[in-house]
């Protein structure tokens, strides 16, 4: 029972029992009163007449005919005349009709008024006693208006303490609103701060809950903290800072393997050319130090993109991966304008040769393959300051963006999705006992013979500015898979889905309509795109509790100074990205850096997913790490 109605409720039962009591009081002074009146009313009326008759020589019939007229006058119930002797003279009553009061009323408070008495005489001679009664029904009506009037004040007593209490109340409990959201976000796994209310009460509460905050934002952030070094320790250059060969190349694969806008993009390498003859001629130390600030520019080149990476793959060679990027020169030619503006500031660019080459990469290419063809157009670039970098071959079976691939695939898109070609592909999400938890719906097209995966559409969906088109779609290919079956799935929202508030308004749409069934549907969403944009990502996250469906994060390890974000946005689980996970059997630091997000992932009571597992051996190390659940093409339901 709401709080409010309780105190209406106690409010009228205790201005009840108080107003039961005053008037139960009131009516019992009241009715001896009107007793003690009525009693001097018969004396004196008594006395009057009897006085009256005295005065009188009448006959006995005489004084039967006045005295009875004297009954019907006045508001007498009896009138009687006995003699000295005991003889009854005149006796007379008369009855009224019912009062009007309540038979409760006279039953509670009885009144008993004396009758009046007074002696009739004839000079010194006594004729007889005079008795007289009035009618008790107007005290008993004055008892009922005192009981209206009493009833009345106890209504408005009762309304006007009510308001006034609901809303002293109303302010009390203002703060208690804030508590309760508090309360609920705790609940739902999304850690926030309140300031404290004044009230004691609430504030002792509140402050409770913000210690629990401040403990669960600690640790993400120690462990976040541990994470990044770890990354330094393990997989970063000592002398540049930056990604070394082994971490860009898990990088790498990772980004090649997903169908996300970043299955598409660009890479770089760079050569500095008779580096071990510049140590000879500058000294070693000289430069280091231009390799060290190489690296701090690269790194602040890489903070313009979250999705960049840059490394140093041996001495002499450096790297950047730039998905999304789809003209690789650009990203050549900064990456050399960068080196060599480095040692020119240094000083060390007298016969200074810098070879780079650039590759566009898209779905269908390897790690080796890119390698191959960069290294190939690394070896024919005469390493000029002020030249265009080389361009690698993409190949053949590989579209470049271009006028005529953006029509193509524009007619592509648009005929696919006015036609429903589009599918969706699912694949297990197992836990340790082979239980299937959901399924992972992939977008596949099927057009002109060929089949297209999340890979090629997505890329060119961004493009050209049809992912909002693009994500519609792949909502209703996952509700009408809720619809027709039990088995829970989930379907992942690019992020030109969180920036339209059209989009959020139909996807509420939506769920309402699948009702239950919703429950049965997650939406995934990118971990750059929750951090980048936390406000929109919690309105999603809204909405899809409001229907009871679920939220993940995936891709999750690319920004692990953020990692105490994931506190306040509430997911329901999260998907480690598969650069964590690749030959996470044989790789030590790996298999710490999972065991560390299984960890993180258990203190905010969700479940932790590896994306990616290729083989038995890396589910199996995987699971050995303390994650929840596995999901990859080695990963079987």
């Amino acid at each position: 029972m709401p709080l409010q109605r309780q105190l209406w409720i106690a409010i009228a039962s205790l201005l009840l029992m108080v107003f039961s009591g005053t008037f139960l009081m009131a009516g019992v002074s009241t009715s001896r009163y009107l007793s003690e009146q009525l009693s001097i009313k018969n004396s004196d009326e008594a006395t009057a007449l009897a006085l009256s008759l005295s005065q009188q020589t009448l006959t006995k019939a005489e004084l039967e005919v006045q005295l009875a007229a004297q009954l019907d006058l006045g508001a007498y119930t009896r009138i009687a005349v006995i003699a000295p002797d005991g003889e009854e003279l005149f006796a007379r009553r008369r009855s009224f009709a019912k009062s009007g009061a309540p038979a409760l009323i006279e039953r509670l408070f009885p009144i008993a008024a004396t009758a009046g008495r007074a002696e009739i005489s004839s000079g010194w001679t006594p004729l007889g006693t005079l008795i007289l009664e009035s009618h008790t029904g107007f005290a008993y009506l004055e008892l009922w208006a005192l009981a209206q009037r009493m009833g009345l004040a106890l209504v408005v007593a009762i309304l006007v303490a009510g308001v006034l209490a609901a809303l002293i109340l109303r302010s009390i409990l203002k703060p208690l609103h804030a508590v309760v959201a508090q309360a609920e976000a705790l609940g739902d796994r999304r850690f926030e701060r309140q300031p404290l209310p004044a009230t004691r009460e609430f504030a002792a509460v509140t402050g409770a809950m913000n210690t629990l905050t401040d403990r669960v934002e600690a640790m993400l952030t120690t462990e976040a903290q541990r994470l990044a070094a770890r990354q330094v320790d393990d997989e970063n250059d000592a002398l540049t800072g930056i990604l070394g060969r082994r971490a860009f190349m898990a990088r790498l694969h990772s980004t090649l393997g997903r169908e996300t806008e970043e299955a598409a993009g660009s890479v770089a390498i760079l050569r500095i050319r008779a580096l071990i003859e510049m140590n000879r001629e500058y000294g070693r130390e000289v430069v280091d130090n231009a390799l060290k600030s190489v690296g701090q520019s690269l790194l602040a080149w890489g903070k313009e993109d979250p999705a960049f990476a840059c490394a140093r793959l041996n001495g002499s060679d450096f790297a950047v991966l730039a998905p999304r990027e789809d003209h690789p020169e650009r990203i050549g030619n900064e990456l050399r304008t960068r080196v060599a503006a480095t040692f020119k500031h240094h000083e060390l660019a007298e016969g200074l040769s810098l070879p780079a080459a650039a590759v566009y990469y898209a779905p269908g290419h390897t790690a080796t393959d890119l390698l191959t063809r960069l290294d190939a157009a690394l070896s024919i670039d005469r390493g000029e300051l002020d030249a265009t970098v080389t361009v690698g071959d993409s190949g053949n079976t590989i579209e470049r963006p271009g006028r005529a691939a953006a029509q193509a695939w524009r007619k592509r898109l648009t005929r696919a999705l006015l036609e429903d070609r589009c599918t969706l592909e699912y694949f297990p999400v197992i836990d340790a006992g082979g239980k299937v938890l959901h399924e992972e719906g992939m977008l596949r097209l099927r057009s002109g013979g060929n089949l297209y995966t999340g890979a090629h559409i997505l890329p060119w969906a961004n493009r050209l500015s049809m992912s909002g088109d693009v994500d519609s779609c792949v909502i209703g290919l996952g509700a009408g898979r809720c619809l027709h079956s039990d088995t829970p799935c989930s379907v992942s929202l690019s992020v030109a889905a969180l920036q339209q508030p059209e989009f959020m308004r139909w996807l509420q749409d939506q769920l309402a309509m699948l009702g239950e069934r919703a429950s049965l549907l997650a939406v995934e969403v990118e971990e750059s795109t929750a951090f980048d944009h936390p406000a929109a990502f919690c309105e999603l996250r809204d909405i899809l509790r409001v229907a009871k469906a679920g939220l993940g994060l995936k891709n999750v390890g690319h920004r692990l100074a953020q990692l105490d974000l994931i506190a306040r946005l509430g997911p329901d689980y999260l998907k480690i990205d598969r650069m964590y996970v690749h030959d996470v059997e044989a790789t030590v630091a790996r298999r710490q850096m999972l065991e560390t997000f299984a960890a993180i992932a258990r203190n905010l009571g969700v479940p932790c997913i590896a994306e990616g597992v290729a083989s038995r051996q890396e589910r199996d190390a995987a699971f050995a790490c303390g994650v929840s659940a596995v999901t990859g093409p080695g990963v079987r339901g």
